[in-house]
């Protein structure tokens, strides 16, 4: 997968899951919010940062030592509620 369509993918996942524009990003200079688009940028040009989109929807990339870095979808887990009675 390419540069440009890597960052368009993960752009699109995060919006379809989250519906979120706004985002907050934790990165190496900055933490506040910023369009999901920029933030989307910023770790396409591999800067380590967390996009959190609110609902338990984020993102995390590390830092690269070799190869493409290491990149985690951050989903919030369904949970079922347990019986009270085992």
């Amino acid at each position: 997968m390419g540069i440009k369509s890597f960052k368009e993918a993960m752009k699109n996942y995060l919006h379809k899951l989250s519906g979120a524009e706004n985002v907050y990003f934790i990165g190496e200079d900055y933490i506040g919010e910023m369009l999901l688009e920029q933030a989307a940028e910023r770790a396409n040009e591999g800067e380590i940062c967390i996009i959190y989109c609110g609902n338990g929807i984020g993102y995390y990339q590390g830092e690269q030592e070799k190869g493409a870095p290491p990149r985690f979808m951050l989903l919030k887990e369904k949970c079922c509620k347990t019986p009270s009675k085992i």
